[in-house]
């Protein structure tokens, strides 16, 4: 999938010329629908080929314009490669394709300029967000949006608590694992702080330290960020780190319960309705404080000024 970015929009918005080629069409991923993607496209060229010949331009020209988009249908590996929607914008000197999640009505526009519109909620309310899928036995990092969500690779974040704490003896951390979940059985840890001693004290301990190594590691990641970071883990380590946490926009809601079986998919449908409430609630917060400020000289609803 292409991430389609503002700055991607705004190349294609200022981008004015003789020949503006926008071509929007639903795909599928694989199978016999699959094999359907180059042939939507062929016939899309086709017509945008007729189009520019009865418009005047020479066919050695127009062969040319088209030239780098036809080689596109004999690429196989670009078509394994895709998702719901393709959106292909041809001038005479450039091709530029986005796979996105979305699945497009079909259309073609010959124009001096592209049409962008379809591609306007990948930058408007797209909502970027972290989520951290947090356990005892695996730790994940994901960075996503309203449409999609990846896991990523973060330099020094252990793959899990044995890996993080260095234990040599894994029944160590079995130990550990058991007193922690207090008898409750898997994805039921009972979180004990106070007063318990020994074997338990050990597990308080293991845990905090796990939770600052994990949250030293995406400090580094996250520095300077202001995207929400959501959590998704069970509620005795959500206590234990959000105590310990250091990133200021860590969601106030998580994704309760074990992760562990939660692949990107499953867990971005519980993740963007946390991250819509968070945005709402920053919204709501800036609003009251435009309302409050209005007639004070410090807020303008006249964009020159502005």
């Amino acid at each position: 999938m292409d991430v389609v970015t503002t700055g991607d929009l705004t190349e294609l918005a200022t981008d004015a010329g003789s020949v503006c080629i926008s071509i929007y069409m639903p795909t599928r991923a694989a199978g016999a629908e699959g094999q359907q993607n180059p042939i939507r496209l062929k016939n899309f060229l086709r017509q945008a080929e007729e189009t520019l010949t009865t418009g005047g331009m020479r066919s050695a020209e127009v062969r040319n314009v088209l030239r780098g988009a036809n080689d596109l249908l004999a690429e196989e590996l670009f078509w394994r490669e895709q998702s719901q929607g393709l959106a292909v914008f041809i001038s005479r000197d450039r091709l530029r394709c986005y796979r996105v999640p979305i699945e497009f009505q079909p259309s073609l526009t010959v124009s001096h300029r592209f049409r962008i519109t379809p591609l306007l909620p990948f930058v408007v309310g797209n909502g970027r967000f972290y989520l951290l899928a947090l356990s005892q036995n695996k730790v994940r990092y994901f960075e996503g949006a309203r449409y999609d969500l990846e896991e990523v690779a973060v330099r020094g974040l252990p793959k899990n608590m044995t890996n993080a704490l260095g234990y040599d003896r894994p029944q160590e951390i079995a130990q550990s694992h058991s007193a922690m979940q207090g008898g409750q059985g898997p994805g039921k840890q009972t979180a004990v702080f106070h007063g318990q001693g020994g074997r338990l004290d050990k597990a308080q301990d293991d845990i905090a330290t796990f939770c600052r190594i994990v949250d030293k590691s995406l400090h580094k990641q996250l520095n300077g960020e202001r995207s929400p970071l959501v959590l998704a883990c069970v509620d005795a380590l959500q206590a234990v780190y959000r105590q310990i946490n250091s990133y200021p926009y860590l969601a106030e809601q998580a994704i309760e319960g074990n992760p562990d079986h939660l692949n990107a998919s499953k867990l971005h449908a519980r993740a963007w309705p946390v991250v819509e409430n968070q945005r709402e609630k920053v919204r709501l917060v800036a609003i009251e404080q435009y309302q409050r400020l209005a007639g004070s000289g410090r807020t303008s609803q006249d964009i020159k000024q502005i």
